[in-house]
């Protein structure tokens, strides 16, 4: 957590609040038991550590997703307050009426540019922390790489498409 701001409690509540929309996901997978415990963490929530079993991602780069998330989370809100003058009324308005904001001091702009460095492992819909990307034969790149040796045999054009789409995405 940055040394600026502390987020409080109401602000998270609001935030939360705004995120109740019903999304729609279709997770496949072989067994039953897995189905049901994907079901599960829609109704009770998910660690970070089951997240990464049920999707099978590596754990450092799951935690390295929240990482970035709460750097974010952490800049919006001291926008917010940086904006309305500590006055929670007004930030309850900014945040609701979704007015925008900016970064404009060296923490903000920090928290944002760190917050929006990341890796993508090409094939997945995950990013890796920046250890699995600068290793060779890191858990995220073996990942990448036995999705990407799927698509190219299920379909090599497809596959060609999806190399083109991801370049100059992420770092």
């Amino acid at each position: 957590m940055s040394a600026g701001a502390e987020i409080e409690e109401w602000f998270r509540d609001l935030r939360a609040s705004q995120d109740k929309e019903p999304k729609n996901a279709f997770y496949l997978c072989k067994t039953k038991n897995v189905a049901k415990a994907v079901k599960a963490t829609f109704e009770k929530g998910v660690t970070m550590e089951e997240e990464s079993r049920l999707l099978g991602y590596p754990l450092c780069c799951v935690r390295d997703h929240y990482r970035r998330s709460e750097q974010m989370e952490t800049a919006f809100y001291m926008m917010i307050k940086r904006t309305a003058q500590g006055n929670v009324d007004e930030m309850k308005r900014i945040v609701t009426e979704d007015v925008a904001v900016t970064a404009a001091t060296a923490e903000e702009i920090a928290l944002l540019q760190d917050g929006q460095t990341f890796h993508p492992a090409p094939f997945t819909s995950f990013h890796m922390c920046s250890e699995c990307f600068s290793k060779d034969g890191s858990p995220a790149k073996k990942l990448s790489e036995r999705y990407e040796a799927l698509a190219k045999k299920v379909d090599a054009g497809f596959a060609g498409t999806i190399e083109v789409n991801a370049e100059g995405v992420g770092s």
